[in-house]
Order: C-alpha cells, then sequence, then structure tokens
C-alpha cells in the first residue's frame, strides 16, 4: 500500500555452539565479531565477486552429516532456502545396512562411525582407509553404487525444489548449481545429480 517494508530472515541457533565457535577462535588469537551460517556466507561470496555470479539465478545444494539444504540466489540475494532430510548420514546407514547383512556372523558389526569414514574416504582430501579399517578392501565405485539410493532421494528433492521455484517465479530459470559439503566434494556425487537435473530439463 505504497509503505517501504524490509524483508527480514531470522534464523535461531544453539548458545553452546556460538560459544564454542567464539572460543576456538579466541583461543587461535583470530577474535570473531560476528557468525554467519552457510546461506549468508555463500551471499557474501557472490555479492563481494570472490566467486563471480554468473547472468540470471543460481543455487546451492549444500550436503551436510545429517540434513542438507538447497539456497536460491536472485541478483546475488538470497530468495529461497530449503531443507532436505537426506544427507551423509543417510548414506552412512545404507553402507551399514548393506555391509552387516552381508558381513560373516562372527566378525564386529559396522558401526555409523566406520560407515562416515569410508564414505569420507571417497573424497581426494581425505586420508585413505588403513588395511585395519572397515571396508578397506571396498572399491570406490562399490561404495557409490550401496549409496546411490540415499543419493537417488537427495537429487529427487533437489529436482522437485528447483521445479518448485520455477512454479513460484515464471520465467525465471536457475542457472547453475553449485555444490558444497561437510565433506570434500567427491565428483561422481555432483556427476550423479546433474544427471537428474539434465532428465528433469529434457522432460521440459
Amino acid at each position: 500500500q505504497g509503505i517501504p517494508k524490509t524483508a527480514v530472515m531470522v534464523y535461531t541457533a544453539p548458545r553452546q555452539e556460538s560459544e564454542d565457535l567464539k572460543a576456538l577462535f579466541a583461543r587461535i588469537g583470530r577474535p570473531l565479531t560476528g557468525i554467519s551460517i552457510v546461506p549468508f556466507a555463500v551471499q557474501n561470496l557472490f555479492r563481494t565477486g570472490w566467486i563471480p555470479p554468473p547472468e540470471g539465478t543460481i543455487a546451492n545444494l549444500f550436503i551436510g552429516n545429517d540434513f542438507s539444504r538447497i539456497d536460491v540466489y536472485s541478483a546475488d540475494n538470497l530468495v529461497m532456502t530449503r531443507g532436505i532430510k537426506a544427507g551423509l548420514s543417510s548414506m552412512a546407514e545404507a553402507l551399514v545396512d548393506r555391509l552387516n547383512e552381508q558381513k560373516d556372523p562372527r566378525s564386529p558389526a559396522l558401526t555409523l562411525e566406520q560407515s562416515r569414514k569410508i564414505i569420507r574416504s571417497l573424497s581426494p582430501d581425505s586420508a585413505p582407509l588403513r588395511e585395519t579399517d572397515p571396508g578397506f578392501r571396498l572399491r570406490k565405485e562399490e561404495i557409490f553404487e550401496i549409496i546411490q539410493p540415499a543419493l537417488e532421494r537427495l537429487s529427487r528433492q533437489v529436482e522437485r525444489t528447483i521445479e518448485h521455484y520455477a512454479t513460484m517465479m515464471p520465467g525465471e530459470r536457475i542457472v547453475r548449481i553449485f555444490v558444497s559439503s561437510a565433506m570434500s566434494v567427491y565428483k561422481p556425487v555432483v556427476e550423479y545429480v546433474d544427471d537428474g537435473l539434465k532428465a528433469l530439463r529434457e522432460a521440459k
């Protein structure tokens, strides 16, 4: 009605996590003056030009430990964010279920923490598994095949988010998706999500 308005987005966070983070940086002599959550940190990267944004609307898919999130940016502004109940833990659970089904009954069961270590070993920046580690003899292709159903659920949620945004903002198309993760990104994961989006584009 002609009255200027300011859009405000508010997040809450556990106080202890904030205090622990501030204490960590204080110990290394770099006291924090503020803390940004990932969607706004990525927005800062675009706005400052540290990551030159392409023309058009872009998205960032963050694959976290217990959840994932897709954030949409238009003109360098965060315009939509959506949480997805699937992440590295979902992949670790799939690995636990499969390997414990196949193991010798006399062998100890694979734990979730051991499974996460196996998944982290997919990353080129992570330490390789040692001979004494569970999953040492598994090829990367075998690990990826086991976690693929969990990855497919994540990929479908990304597709639905993009379709929802296209419905809400007719004529505005997401032209690029960046991928970040709680571990260094394993290239076949990006390619798998990309294949799903290619199928979506071809269906259009």
